[in-house]
C-alpha cells in the first residue's frame, strides 16, 4: 500500500510540537500557510486518529480503503487546523501592531497634554499678571479723576448750570464704568454680572448730555435726533441688560459717527418686535466700503472712513459695542449704502426687552 502520510510514533510526537522546521516529518509539507515563527500542536482527537493509523499499518493485511479515509480525513483536519493557526498567527501579529501603535500614541497624548498643561500654566499666570495691571491702572486712574472733581467742585459756582449738569453726567458714567471693571476684574466673568432695566431714550438723553462739548466744538455743525416708536409708550422701551452696557454700546457708535467731520445728522429711533427692541442708528456720512462693514467690529482695526477725521481711533469702541451687545443676549449688524436721501450707514441693534422685574431671569439665561 502507498504511504498516503508521513507516519510519526505517537511518544515522539507527543514530546514535540509540529513546526515549519521539520518539513519531512509530521506532515508539514501539507501546511505551506503556516507563518514560520507560529507552532502547530496537534489536539489528543487527531493523536489518536494517527496513533490508529499505524496500528492499523502494522497489522497488515488491512482494508486499504480503510486506511486512505483516515489518511484523508487526517489530512483534512490537519490542513484545517494549520489554516486556524495562520489565522490566529496573523490576528496576533496585527494585535502587535495595533498594541505598538496604541502606546505610540498614548506617550505622544502624554506629551500632548503635559505641553498643554504647561501652556495653560503660562497663560494662566499671564492672565493674573494682566488683571493685576489693569486693576492697577484702574485703581490709579479712579484716584486722579477724584482729585479732577475735587478742583471742579471748588470751581463750579463759575460756571453755568449746563457746563455743570454736562460735567456730573460725565463723572457719574466715569466713575460707574471704572466701578463696572473692577467688578468685571474680580468676578472674572462678564456674564455674572446682574440685568438692570434701562430705557433707551433715558440713556440717549444721558449720552447727548455727555457729548455736548464735542458736538458744540465740532467745526461743521451736528445734530443727533432721537425718535421713539408711537407704539412705545412713553418710558416703556425698556432694555434688560446689565448696568452701563446700554450707556457704552449707543456711546461707542455714536461718538464714532460724530468723529467724521463728514456726518452731519444721526437719526435714532426705536421698534418694538415681541421681547425685543431695536435700536436704530442712522448717520449721512461717506459710508463703508462693503469689504471693510465686517472688519470694523474686530479689535484694533481701523477704519479711516474719512481724510478729513483727524481723531486719533484705537479700533476699539465698536468692537466693545460688539461685544457688549452679544453678551445682552443681543446682535448688532450694519449696512452702508446710497439712498435717495444720498450715502447712509445704519447700525440696528437688537436687545431682550420687557417689563421692569425680569432683571434676574436675564441676568441668569446670558451667563
Amino acid at each position: 500500500m502507498p504511504d498516503r502520510i508521513p507516519i510519526v510514533r505517537s511518544d515522539r510526537y507527543e514530546q514535540q510540537p509540529i513546526t515549519d522546521d521539520n518539513t519531512t516529518t509530521n506532515g508539514d509539507h501539507l501546511l505551506p500557510e503556516i507563518n514560520t515563527s507560529a507552532e502547530l500542536f496537534i489536539p489528543a482527537e487527531l493523536l489518536l486518529l494517527r496513533t490508529t493509523i499505524e496500528n492499523l499499518l502494522r497489522q497488515g493485511g488491512i482494508d486499504e480503503k480503510l486506511v486512505q479515509d483516515l489518511s484523508d480525513e487526517y489530512r483534512t483536519r490537519i490542513m484545517e487546523l494549520a489554516a486556524h493557526t495562520a489565522k490566529l498567527s496573523r490576528e496576533n501579529v496585527a494585535y502587535r501592531v495595533r498594541d505598538r501603535e496604541r502606546q505610540t500614541s498614548t506617550q505622544e497624548l502624554k506629551k500632548k497634554n503635559n505641553d498643554l498643561q504647561q501652556l495653560t500654566e503660562s497663560l494662566s499666570a499671564r492672565v493674573r499678571m494682566l488683571e493685576m495691571f489693569i486693576a492697577g491702572v484702574v485703581h490709579d486712574v479712579r484716584n486722579m479723576l477724584v482729585s479732577i472733581f475735587t478742583v471742579f467742585d471748588l470751581e463750579r459756582a463759575r460756571l453755568s448750570p449746563a457746563r455743570v449738569a454736562v460735567f456730573d453726567s460725565n463723572r457719574g458714567n466715569i466713575l460707574r464704568s471704572l466701578e463696572f471693571m473692577m467688578e468685571v476684574i474680580r468676578t472674572g466673568v462678564v456674564g455674572n454680572l446682574k440685568a438692570s432695566s434701562v430705557t433707551v431714550e433715558e440713556t440717549v438723553n444721558t449720552i447727548l448730555q455727555t457729548l455736548q462739548t464735542k458736538i458744540e466744538n465740532s467745526s461743521v455743525p451736528k445734530k443727533i435726533k432721537f425718535w421713539r416708536d408711537p407704539a412705545i409708550d412713553f418710558g416703556h422701551d425698556i432694555v434688560l441688560t446689565p448696568d452701563t452696557f446700554l450707556f457704552h454700546i449707543l456711546y461707542n457708535i455714536l461718538s464714532n459717527a460724530l468723529a467724521i467731520q463728514e456726518v452731519k445728522t444721526i437719526h435714532i429711533y426705536t421698534e418694538m418686535h415681541g421681547e425685543q427692541i431695536e435700536i436704530h442708528i442712522v448717520d449721512d456720512g461717506p459710508g463703508i466700503p462693503p469689504k471693510n462693514i465686517q472688519r470694523i467690529f474686530t479689535l484694533f482695526e481701523r477704519e479711516d472712513t474719512s481724510p478729513s477725521d483727524q481723531t486719533k481711533h484705537f479700533g476699539v469702541g465698536l468692537a466693545f459695542a460688539k461685544y457688549l451687545v452679544t453678551m445682552s443676549g443681543g446682535s448688532l449688524e450694519v449696512t452702508s449704502e446710497e439712498t435717495f436721501q444720498g450715502q447712509q450707514t445704519e447700525f440696528v441693534i437688537t436687545l431682550p426687552s420687557g417689563p421692569v422685574g425680569q432683571e434676574k431671569a436675564v441676568a441668569s439665561s446670558h451667563t
